[in-house]
């Protein structure tokens, strides 16, 4: 009795088996016209893409020449932002397949600061946060760092980009009141898709 429903369960498998798409059929016979018979089928290549959205800093600390003499009579005689002392700071990259934002700000309205431990001088006042200037060219457009604002930096309203900036900042150092000892600020760059 089992040899007979064998094939009836073989066959059932069989055409279940049968790959179908959405009921369409994925064959076709070749026999017309019978001088050069011919087939043919369409296909579809599907593909689902998911939205790309990556920041990359290639360097979390920017360590600023340690300023000197130069630096301070080169802040005290700047007519502007552009020509105050100069740090290349880190690239930042940008990897999206959708538009997108970099924004930038101080993370808090002064710099952090530890006197030195052998003069032992401490600070009237913080030194702020707009002391610090950045821009994406070397030799122009340096604007103020603020807290409270966040400083567009680049944008793509179009998305689909590959792009790399390197940040440039200029710091401004006063005899008065930047005393000896380790001065630090936290810069928190922010991408955003939209």
């Amino acid at each position: 009795m089992m040899l007979r429903v064998a094939p009836f369960v073989l066959a059932g498998a069989l055409l279940a088996w049968h790959p179908a798409v959405g009921g369409a059929q994925v064959s076709c016979e070749a026999n017309a016209p019978t001088s050069a018979p011919a087939c043919s089928h369409d296909h579809v290549v599907i593909a689902t893409v998911a939205p790309i959205l990556r920041l990359d800093l290639s360097t979390l600390t920017t360590a600023m020449l340690s300023p000197a003499q130069p630096q301070f009579d080169s802040a005290r005689v700047a007519t502007s932002l552009d020509q105050l002392p100069l740090t290349t700071g880190p690239t930042i990259g940008v990897r999206a397949n959708r538009p997108w934002a970099l924004k930038m700000m101080a993370a808090s309205p002064e710099f952090s600061f530890d006197p030195d431990p052998v003069y032992q001088i401490t600070r009237a006042s913080g030194k702020p946060a707009s002391d610090l200037a950045w821009s994406l060219s070397a030799l122009q457009g340096f604007v103020p760092l603020g807290a409270t604002a966040a400083a567009d930096v680049a944008s793509s309203a179009a998305g689909g980009s590959f792009t790399e900036h390197v940040v440039y900042f200029r710091t401004r150092w006063v005899y008065s009141l930047d005393v000896p000892g380790h001065y630090g600020l936290h810069i928190t760059f922010t991408l955003t898709g939209s």
